[in-house]
């Protein structure tokens, strides 16, 4: 559930065997109807195996860019991807929550903008670090990012948002 999805790859293989049952289905159903489609040419397919020298380089390019299409799809399939989702803390282990991330930026960019002299936030996020850029009046307080920052960390803790996120402010002071 908190796996990134791989929709465009998943859907380009499966495009693919769905096309492939497809035609098997076809070829095999009109066999058996004695009035075959030969969609696709088995006896000279197989007439041009046997002609094929399979020590030139073209068939073992050809093995070599199947072999390593393979190999990338199920890499796709083992290797994890960027999540989706942001696990959050609960007292029930059998129990999974989580909040997108841009509802959560946009959940601490509102508790960002509370303390007096903030003008707007923006909030930006990956996998530990939480980065909010402050435009602040150019009579803001001296100590209005520290305030941000804590405000930040405590909306985090309230949410329940789990992993250590160290929180960077940036603040950009308007001129008067």
């Amino acid at each position: 559930m908190l796996r990134a999805r791989r929709a465009p790859s998943s859907a380009v293989i499966a495009l693919c065997l769905v096309a492939l049952g497809w035609l098997v289905a076809a070829e095999a159903i009109s066999a058996q109807a004695w009035v075959p489609f030969r969609l696709v040419p088995y006896e000279q397919l197989a007439l041009s195996a046997t002609e094929i020298d399979w020590g030139e380089g073209l068939p073992k390019i050809v093995g070599v860019v199947c072999l390593l299409t393979g190999l990338s799809v199920i890499a796709l399939a083992l290797l994890p991807g960027k999540l989706r989702l942001v696990p959050l803390d609960v007292a029930d282990p059998d129990l999974v929550v989580a909040v997108t991330r841009p509802g959560l930026r946009r959940a601490l960019a509102h508790a960002a903008a509370v303390p007096v002299g903030v003008e707007g936030v923006a909030v930006e996020m990956d996998d530990r670090r939480v980065e909010v850029a402050v435009i602040a009046t150019a009579d803001a307080p001296d100590d209005l990012a520290d305030r941000v920052r804590a405000l930040v960390s405590r909306e985090m803790t309230e949410i329940g948002v789990l992993g250590g996120y160290d929180v960077e402010v940036r603040l950009h002071r308007r001129q008067a």
